[in-house]
């Protein structure tokens, strides 16, 4: 992956896990020294994030400028960002058994395996207070899947501590459609060049990002426009149909945030707002519309802005989840 991705940054490292199921996750991750996180030292979040349909980790480290790894440094905090099974090397969980929604598949290995492998291999050696994801487009319905499960747990019993989770990209009423194409051989769904621009960032007429950013897309295409399994690709509108159960089941605290130019979803305040209700017993909800950014907020010009917000966020979230445990 590292010679794919010529404007990565250095602070990530290729990783490759095996899971309790025999199967593996590979991904991108940075882990700053735990020298000045000893205990007591404040707080310290395992970051996770999860690229989004037709992406890979990659997506949180676009180039130097658009990486996670610059706020992991600063912030002593480390940040994982995995290829969700399916892509990118991580183990496929196709096929689904019958009646099988891939989200839900997606969600339970999250729960059951992913986390905690992370957990082991990076949260506990790194002396980190619990989990918080960060979410985009596509990774969000499995993400809530995987919070749902974990609030049926009780803590004693828990692998992997989780803090709160992070979501963007997804809402309630979807904008418009992206345009895929289905590869015969593979069955997976691709978007052309120009169609995942303008998904990702909006229409040749938009201020939303600095230009550069598509050559470098252009350049990692390989990366950052992959094909996606069509049982992922279609199953937008059935999910919809269960959200309202599925998001209920969530207790951790949730940040949610819309670019206000989103292309895949409708970023109006009342569509935000009647997402962000469906979280009924959370413990905490807090919505943004971002403002002056495409679906992609974290290739836009408010990247650095979005970033340090998600980890101050979880920093937050570490210190009341600790707060709990009784740790104080």
């Amino acid at each position: 992956m590292a010679a794919e991705h010529p404007h990565s940054s250095a602070s990530f490292k290729p990783f490759t896990i095996r899971l309790d199921n025999d199967a593996k996750t590979t991904g991108l991750a940075c882990v700053p020294s735990t020298q000045a996180h000893e205990a007591g030292d404040g707080p310290r979040p395992l970051l996770v994030g999860l690229h989004g349909g037709t992406c890979t980790a990659a997506y949180f480290d676009l180039s130097p400028d658009y990486s996670a790894a610059a706020f992991a440094v600063m912030t002593g905090t480390p940040f994982i960002s995995i290829n969700r099974p399916c892509y990118a090397g991580s183990t496929s969980i196709l096929p689904l058994e019958q009646d099988e929604v891939f989200f839900g598949r997606t969600g339970r290995w999250l729960h059951e395996f992913i986390l905690p492998a992370l957990w082991s291999e990076y949260g506990r050696p790194n002396k980190c207070d619990g989990i918080v994801l960060l979410s985009h487009s596509m990774a969000v319905p499995p993400t809530i899947v995987c919070a749902g499960l974990h609030a049926q747990q009780q803590s004693d019993q828990a692998l992997y501590p989780l803090a709160g989770i992070i979501l963007t990209g997804w809402g309630s009423q979807p904008g418009n459609p992206p345009n895929l194409s289905r590869d015969a051989n593979t069955g997976l769904l691709t978007p052309s060049f120009g169609a995942k621009v303008e998904l990702m960032l909006g229409d040749a007429s938009s201020t939303c990002y600095d230009p550069s950013v598509v050559a470098i897309l252009k350049q990692q295409e390989s990366l950052q426009n992959v094909g996606m399994p069509e049982q992922e690709g279609t199953q937008i509108e059935q999910w919809i149909t269960k959200a309202e159960e599925l998001c209920s089941r969530v207790r951790v605290p949730v940040l949610y945030g819309m670019g206000e130019n989103d292309f895949l979803w409708n970023a109006s305040k009342e569509d935000v707002q009647s997402f962000a209700r469906l979280f009924t017993t959370s413990a905490k909800v807090e919505t943004k519309i971002v403002l002056g950014v495409p679906h992609a907020i974290e290739w836009s010009r408010s990247s650095k802005a979005w970033y340090w917000q998600c980890f101050g966020w979880a920093s937050e979230v570490s210190v009341a989840l600790q707060w709990r445990k009784g740790a104080f």
